[in-house]
């Protein structure tokens, strides 16, 4: 993904020596309710979903979602170890993101998306 994007590739991941199955698991799971609600019951840190299919998603799903959502933007701007890790990593903060940035972004989610299936 672009580099001043929060979402990095696995390219990128790789390029830090960050290794799957050593340093970080990828799982494809569909659909993205699915992936949602794994989250939400601890058996994964994160998951990418569109926006469609979290409108859709249960309500106690999306609270849960704006839940964590609040906690993060919380630590990022309320404790010293969420503001070094905004620093070290150039993170400017948390903002929604416009249809614009979306748009610009589609050609990375289509990246990773083909590394994520192991193509190239």
């Amino acid at each position: 993904m672009a580099r001043d994007s929060p979402i990095q590739n696995i390219a990128e991941l790789r390029d830090q020596d960050l290794r799957a199955g050593r340093d970080f698991f990828e799982h494809a799971i569909a659909p993205h309710n699915a992936a949602a609600v794994a989250v939400v019951q601890g058996e994964l840190d994160a998951a990418i979903i569109g926006s469609g299919p979290y409108r859709i998603m249960a309500e106690e799903t999306r609270a849960r979602q704006r839940e964590l959502q609040m906690h993060l933007q919380a630590f990022a701007a309320n404790t010293s170890a969420g503001q070094k890790f905004m620093a070290q990593y150039r993170y400017g903060g948390f903002k929604p993101i416009s249809a614009t940035e979306l748009k610009a972004m589609a050609v990375y989610a289509d990246q990773a998306k083909r590394l994520l299936a192991g193509e190239k």
